[in-house]
């Protein structure tokens, strides 16, 4: 008799295990859908688990990812207590991760974003731009600055861009150096899933011939993520995959009256990689379109010289090197390129970030489109991730560097 009762509750646990995993998969696709959910599991996590070592551009979080990985039994547990409504479904999942990952890849591919290419395009008078530099897998950071976006009617809660003629740029190195290098990504991929023609995400070194593999998100599918892949690094396949839609650089046209004027946004800059010298394509960029709303791609399949001289009239870039020990609390005027006034955006307050560079804000850039590129307006919107005491905006002049007062 024991032993029949026994193999009954086995047999229910193993429905109800069934049953959860169902529960589970099939609210997956939702993953961070709401500004809610996101929110919900930033509150749920530590921003700043330990590091396993002292090498902040290096840090380890192994023993944080071990401790919340599941073996067969407690994971069994964990589902069936999810179906008899013991616990809630999990907000975020490898398994989401995975799912996203794979679809907005095929998206992306199905439109023609693969391979390297660069991205044209003209806002028209009026738009607003909102920018990330580096955000290194700043996850709570980007909770908290979407939720200031929410605030400033730019998005709603289902993270949907609400505001006419808004766009948001991811300018490169999303990735690296945290905890939650695959839910900011997630984050970030949900954002670009809702709104396909109006978020650009630039690809960065991280993004770019496998460095990201020298860095976290590495370990962080080693170990998180080893169950959804045979691959050496589980998803490695599917993450280059995704990174090779991004495109290299996004420039933007700034003068209404010009074709050759143009504002370059990326990570990588020109001496990094011959492939953005513009007098390459700048037959691409000045060609006269029927529509500007249109975003249009080129491919460096063949030279498109032109003959007339293109030129760079700002540059917004990430994190430079040379800069990097500099006071900075997310936006900084570096010395010009080429005659092209040059700005640099930083965005990740995460405990590497402190440690190495001193780096502690919230940070994003709005940039805001006038039909006079001189009037043309770059603000930082900043504040203290320690302290969360409020965002403050401090506006320049984006061709000049004047500051001004806030409008």
């Amino acid at each position: 008799m024991k032993k029949v009762v026994i193999s009954i509750i086995f047999f229910l646990c193993i429905i109800a295990g069934g049953y959860a995993y169902f529960i589970q998969e099939s609210n997956i696709s939702e993953v961070f859908s709401t500004m809610t959910s996101v929110e919900k599991y930033a509150i749920s996590q530590s921003e700043y688990p330990p590091m396993d070592n002292t090498r902040y551009l290096k840090p380890d979080y192994s023993s944080f990812y071990k401790r919340n990985v599941y073996n067969f039994w407690n994971g069994l547990c964990n589902k069936i207590s999810i179906a008899l409504g013991l616990k809630e479904t999990p907000l975020w999942t490898p398994n989401s991760f995975k799912d996203l990952l794979e679809n907005l890849t095929k998206d992306r591919i199905d439109e023609g974003y693969d391979g390297e290419h660069v991205l044209k395009f003209v806002p028209q008078v009026g738009s607003k731009i909102v920018l990330w530099g580096d955000l290194q897998g700043a996850f709570h950071s980007f909770t908290r600055d979407l939720k200031k976006l929410i605030e400033l009617g730019f998005i709603d809660n289902n993270l949907k861009i609400i505001q006419p003629n808004c766009y948001f740029i991811f300018n490169g190195d999303l990735i690296s150096r945290s905890p939650y290098i695959m839910e900011t990504l997630t984050l970030a991929m949900r954002i670009m899933k809702k709104n396909p023609k109006q978020v650009f995400y630039i690809k960065g070194n991280h993004e770019t011939h496998d460095y990201w593999q020298g860095y976290g998100l590495k370990t962080e599918l080693k170990l998180r993520a080893k169950k959804l892949s045979d691959e050496k690094v589980p998803l490695a396949r599917e993450i280059n995959s995704f990174f090779n839609t991004l495109p290299l650089a996004l420039f933007l046209g700034i003068n209404p009256n010009s074709d050759t004027d143009f504002v370059q946004i990326s990570h990588i800059l020109s001496d990094q990689t011959e492939k953005l010298n513009i007098q390459n394509f700048s037959g691409f960029l000045s060609k006269k379109e029927k529509d500007n709303l249109n975003i249009l791609a080129f491919k460096f399949d063949s030279l498109i010289p032109s003959e007339k001289p293109v030129e760079l009239k700002a540059i917004i870039t990430g994190q430079d090197r040379e800069f990097a020990y500099e006071q900075n609390k997310g936006l900084l005027l570096l010395p010009s390129i080429h005659g092209a006034i040059v700005w640099t955006a930083l965005s990740c307050p995460t405990l590497a970030y402190q440690g190495e560079f001193g780096f502690r804000n919230d940070a994003f850039v709005t940039i805001s489109v006038d039909n006079n590129p001189y009037e043309w307006l770059i603000t930082l919107n900043n504040q203290d991730a320690k302290e969360l005491d409020g965002f403050i905006k401090t506006s320049y002049k984006m061709l000049t560097g004047e500051k001004i007062d806030d409008r």
